[in-house]
């Protein structure tokens, strides 16, 4: 196609690019059709990762192929259509959208920030839970005084009644305690770790971003390289046609100037040929003249 163009220069290195990305996308659209690939190849070019979510994802996806009628372009032709053909296979799996765009991302951010606050309730039901048991212990406290843990020796007889039930209820209240203490630890802990998720989830949708705005700048720039040159072709176009106008214009001045000269070069033409031929008549009068005083 290069040679058929003849594109040189900055024409040629794009043409370059456009081929290797139409070479990206072939790799893609042949990954997904032939369901063995396990790797779909979408960040060999921008173009394959500009259209991830029409070729895969959730989008509708539309080929519209090219063709050529003209024999000579009859190869390019079935390229195409093959091309075409493969695409036609591709088989996209519909999603609900949320969020942003609802790309995986999104999801999994959603998904985190749905466990963040359930940790964040049951931590507060937690602490709810423990400033009741706090209460309740100061309560007793103030009510039988500073109880003590029942001495190894004694038995529960030796032993005044409120006290030994307190100790029980204070062993029970530390052990419960220190499961809530163990719990509200652990979930401090996933929450931890959904935050670090958080982050780089966060992380990942800035550089989806920052590539998404780099590869929109790159084809506005694209397009304005495109019309740029448009305008030149057709500032060129509209040169070489006055160009030619006037030309026609200066061969339709030059054939009325020239006309009169060949009509009167065709009239002195003939005088001279009239003149010619008296000559000659007379040259052969006078040869025979001379003939007969001779004789």
């Amino acid at each position: 196609m290069v040679c058929k163009t003849g594109a040189r220069g900055e024409q040629l290195e794009e043409a370059k690019n456009i081929n290797k990305s139409l070479s990206a996308l072939g790799n893609v659209i042949k990954a997904l059709t032939d369901g063995k690939s396990s790797y779909i190849p979408y960040r060999d070019s921008k173009l394959t990762r500009i259209l991830q979510d029409s070729l895969g994802g959730t989008s509708r996806a539309c080929l519209i192929c090219a063709c050529s009628p003209a024999s000579w372009n009859v190869q390019e032709s079935i390229s195409t259509l093959r091309f075409g053909t493969r695409a036609k296979y591709i088989k996209n799996k519909p999603k609900r959208h949320v969020g942003y765009g609802g790309t995986h991302a999104d999801e999994l951010l959603a998904a985190r920030q749905e466990e963040i606050d359930k940790l964040r309730a049951q931590i507060q039901d937690m602490k709810a839970s423990s400033t009741a048991n706090q209460r309740i212990i100061t309560r007793y406290q103030r009510k039988y005084g500073d109880l003590r843990p029942v001495p190894s020796g004694c038995t529960p007889d030796e032993v005044d009644g409120p006290s030994v039930n307190m100790n029980e209820f204070l062993d029970l209240a530390n052990e419960r305690s220190n499961k809530l203490q163990g719990q509200v630890s652990a979930i401090h802990k996933e929450a931890s770790l959904a935050r670090h998720a958080l982050a780089e989830v966060e992380r990942h949708l800035l550089d989806e971003k920052h590539v998404f705005s780099q590869v929109r700048t790159d084809v506005a720039h694209l397009l304005m390289k495109h019309a740029t040159h448009d305008n030149e072709m057709q500032s060129e176009a509209k040169r070489l046609d006055d160009l030619l106008s006037m030309a026609k214009h200066r061969a339709k001045t030059m054939l009325g100037k020239l006309r009169p000269l060949a009509r009167a070069a065709a009239a002195v033409g003939k005088a001279a040929q009239a003149v010619q031929d008296s000559a000659r008549k007379q040259s052969n009068a006078m040869h025979h003249m001379q003939g007969k005083v001779s004789s």
